[in-house]
């Protein structure tokens, strides 16, 4: 039911080889109703050509009825394309923001510290629009520690 489902009408006589049928099939039939001659199922939309076949081989004439689940509403989506470009956009802004360093948060009164952390962070490549999986942390804060005077610990989260 990854894409949804269809509730089918179909109507005959008599329905006891359909039935047979879609047992000796395992077709996954679900809310099914028999009232009046008309018999009412839900179909995963995957199985819907097997059971439209099906319906065709014993003379019965089938309906579909409503159609529900997520492949329904992605073809509403394509229809509006200004909501799918959207959409696109707002996901590759995430991943791009996601993996690349935005700013720099170097929590230190002290000017001189701030402007050596930034000078050593320049030499080991970490600048604003960095590849995040590319920076090293190990060898970067290893670096700060050793280059930078006045730092006895240096942390670097992603």
């Amino acid at each position: 039911m990854i894409f949804g489902y269809i509730d089918y009408v179909i109507t005959g006589d008599s329905f006891t080889r359909f039935f047979h049928r879609i047992m000796s099939k395992k077709l996954p039939v679900s809310k099914m109703c028999e009232k009046n001659g008309k018999l009412t199922l839900r179909m995963p939309a995957e199985h819907c050509k097997a059971l439209e076949r099906l319906c065709d081989e014993l003379g019965l004439e089938y309906t579909a009825a409503k159609r529900h689940g997520s492949f329904v509403l992605a073809k509403r989506f394509f229809g509006r394309g200004g909501l799918v470009i959207g959409t696109a956009a707002v996901m590759l802004s995430c991943f791009y923001l996601s993996n690349v360093v935005v700013r720099f948060d170097i929590l230190s009164d002290d000017e001189n510290i701030r402007k050596g952390v930034m000078s050593v962070l320049k030499e080991e490549g970490v600048e604003t629009g960095t590849y995040i999986p590319s920076i090293d942390l190990i060898v970067t804060e290893r670096a700060l520690k050793q280059k930078v005077e006045g730092i006895s610990w240096a942390g670097i989260t992603r």
